[in-house]
């Protein structure tokens, strides 16, 4: 079996950009502070011993499938997963929003592809779909494209019986980048390493050369020399999932030049009828309920809450994973998925033995009262402090729950945008940033069970502990509250004058402006937002047009959050505006909001509405800057940085990297540490915490497994009622 040497980690669509701003430890632009290290602190009680790891994948399919077919979920058996964000009412793509127990729910639903992946990270061919257990075969073209060649088993079925051919995984590659799909749903991140992906993407050609389908069994992919080769070519690269192309009302075809989608039985695949089984019906509006099931409103007054129709995007029918929506309480926040019964098993021998999951909305306050009087029974990786002293103390020290600890894969994060407003200029970026005092708000709200994170990482990558071995501290920048030397930036960075252009006076005028060429939103000839303008002569990607004029900016900075109740952003929100008014000159208009929303908001360009943007995100398993720097067009979560050639130069410094070799591990790592420094002199993002996180389980419940790399969706697929 061939093994990957490495974890790979990749930061989903918002995560991409998280950084700091440059080497308080190398005599950057920030105060030397010693970084705090994440550190476990004595708990009360000792962890659960988990089950032994999952073995490495049995000797024969047949006996994995028989391993599988004799776990079937007890009959009205359920669990239910407490979760401090309400599910909403989109099941079918990321591109919308993301919800924790969204996205956990969609990795169910689509859990049958070509590699198996353990709980370390590594990734191999899967025994039940790749014949043979074999490796794709790898063809090296003479343009320096590289193909691989897929042969797959056709016994497998989708939830409603149809048969697994080549034609879904072949099929569903040229679906997710057609422009009829995204049309629909944005793609900037879809396979952007395929050949031919931008005429197809555009619509400027019908078949897809890159994607071709020889029958049933076997299907090939070309990818483009440009992203070869890299650390994880040959793994996460190699993974590809099913697509249940009759759900929408198409099929694939091969005419011996590449991969074509018709309608099923040869007709136009239009983006009308797409967009009607994906969106269309009457919509239906469902108000928020609080826990105590009051309705919810924002603060002008308006009802919170959600449109949905009968439309796929709300209601999927079928799947290859283990479990299938079921349905979905947008007012309550209860999320219910049933097992599937066509789900042929993990890699490694595993069917779901309980019969339905629910995510059930459960704020950080009653948290442990829902679990110890079985409103709820599972909560997993828990952050928060409070939360996690209350539960070993009534739970564990009651009887009712084990707990596991393990490093969190995922961070909270303030997200600067930087193609809008003030926050376009790196100094008010760095200023906010000496503004936030998250030391006080991880002593506060942490309770020794989180730490301050200097950068976009996570504890769990192996390369980050090596990277600190290696001075990592000493080259990134270092943000603890300084208030001087926030107000120094916003000086340094011409942000010195009134509304009426005579000079600020600090402490005694309210408002910093600072002159600017104006930048107003426009658009081009066909309706969408122009995304050129001109800075020094260089014409760079953005969503603005520059008129010409100077104009005096104001220190502005329209703020989007979540929902209150979430005890992280409470404490940043009391510290932080404390420190805005002692700074003086800065205005700081909040804008909360439920998760949806604030998601919504900040995945797109939100109309240059908001400059910050505040949310927390769980990483994925592929970490890949050079993915965001190599977009044709700039992605839809305000990242400018993208057109940066250093930044470009540094993400392609990783990817190069074989770690395969002690001198490619040691390039890795350094490469690792240049990227982060520029990352974090930049400050596109600034990071909370790093945690040693929590799950709490029932004693009653067995074989629960879950680490930093693997989560809820596979632990769920291994544990059982006892």
């Amino acid at each position: 079996m061939k093994k990957i040497l490495f974890l790979v980690l990749l930061l989903a669509a918002a995560m991409f950009a998280l950084a700091a701003c440059r080497g308080g430890g190398n005599g950057g632009d920030g105060p030397v502070a010693t970084p705090t290290p994440v550190v476990t602190p004595p708990p009360a009680l000792t962890p659960a011993d988990p089950p032994p790891p999952p073995p490495a994948p049995p000797g024969t399919r047949e006996y994995i499938l028989a391993r599988a077919a004799a776990m079937t979920p007890a009959p009205g058996s359920y669990i239910v997963n407490a979760t401090i964000t309400r599910p909403d009412s989109n099941m079918l793509s990321s591109a919308w929003s993301n919800p924790a127990p969204n996205a956990q729910a969609r990795v169910m639903m689509g859990g049958i592809s070509t590699m198996g992946r353990n709980h370390v990270n590594d990734f191999f061919p899967n025994p039940l779909v790749m014949v043979d257990g074999a490796w794709p075969e790898i063809t090296d073209l003479p343009n320096g494209d590289r193909r691989y060649t897929f042969t797959i088993y056709t016994d497998l079925v989708f939830s409603d019986g149809t048969p697994i051919t080549a034609y879904h995984f072949g099929g569903g590659l040229a679906f997710a980048i057609s422009y009829q799909w995204t049309s629909i749903v944005p793609s900037n991140f879809v396979l952007p390493h395929m050949a031919y992906r931008g005429p197809f993407l555009a619509g400027e050609i019908d078949v897809l050369p890159s994607v071709r389908i020889y029958n049933e069994r076997q299907f090939s992919l070309t990818k483009l020399a440009e992203y070869l080769p890299n650390f994880w070519e040959a793994s996460a690269n190699m993974n590809v999932g099913p697509s249940p192309l009759h759900m929408y009302g198409i099929e694939a075809h091969d005419n011996g030049d590449g991969v074509f989608l018709t309608a099923i039985g040869g007709g136009p695949f239009t983006v009308d009828a797409l967009r009607e089984r994906v969106l269309g019906g009457v919509e239906t509006f469902v108000q928020h309920l609080d826990p105590d099931g009051n309705p919810m409103y924002d603060s002008d007054g308006n009802p919170t809450g959600e449109y949905f129709t009968d439309g796929l995007k709300f209601r999927p029918t079928v799947v290859s994973g283990p479990y299938m929506f079921d349905s979905v309480d947008v007012g309550n926040g209860v999320l219910t998925m049933v097992a599937n019964p066509n789900f042929p098993g993990t890699w490694d021998g595993y069917r779901p033995r309980i019969e339905r999951v629910i995510w059930r909305m459960t704020p950080a306050p009653i948290m442990v009262d829902a679990l110890a009087t079985g409103l709820a029974h599972v909560a997993e990786n828990v952050n928060d402090g409070t939360t996690i002293g209350d539960a070993l103390d009534v739970l564990v020290g009651g009887g009712t729950h084990t707990f596991i600890t393990y490093a969190q894969n995922g961070q909270l994060f303030t997200q600067f945008h930087v193609d809008t407003g003030p926050t376009q200029f790196v100094e008010v970026r760095q200023a906010l940033s000496f503004l936030q005092d998250r030391h006080a708000m991880n002593e506060e709200v942490g309770r020794g069970f989180t730490a301050v994170a200097h950068g976009p990482w996570s504890e769990a990558w192996w390369w980050h502990q090596e990277a600190v071995d290696r001075g990592l501290y000493d080259r990134v920048t270092i943000y603890s509250l300084n208030i001087a030397r926030a107000i120094e930036l916003l000086e340094q960075g011409g942000w010195n004058y009134n509304a009426d252009g005579s000079a600020f006076v600090q402490g005694v005028d309210e408002l910093r402006h600072k002159w600017v060429d104006e930048w107003d939103w426009g658009r081009d000839e066909d309706g969408e937002i122009e995304r050129i303008y001109r800075e020094g002569g260089v014409a760079i990607r953005s969503n603005k047009v520059y008129t010409g004029e100077r104009v005096l900016m104001p220190l502005i900075i329209n703020w989007m959050v979540r929902a209150v109740d979430y005890p992280f952003r409470d404490a940043l929100e009391r510290t932080f505006f404390d420190n805005v008014a002692y700074a003086g000159g800065l205005v700081i208009q909040e804008r909360s909001a439920l998760w949806s929303g604030a998601l919504s908001s900040g995945y797109a360009f939100a109309g240059g509405r908001f400059e910050m943007h505040t949310l927390g995100v769980t990483m994925a398993i592929t970490w890949s800057p050079w993915i965001q720097a190599r977009l044709d067009a700039i992605p839809a979560q305000n990242w400018h940085q993208a057109d940066s050639p250093r930044w470009r130069d540094l993400a392609h410094n990783i990817m190069i990297q074989d770690i395969t070799t002690p001198e490619g591990r040691e390039g890795f790592i350094a490469a690792y540490i240049d990227y982060m420094e520029y990352r974090t002199y930049h400050a596109f993002t600034l990071p909370f915490n790093s945690a040693v996180v929590h799950d709490f389980i029932p004693v009653g419940l067995g074989g629960w497994f879950n680490t930093a790399l693997w989560a809820f969706p596979e632990a769920i697929q291994r544990a059982y009622w006892r």
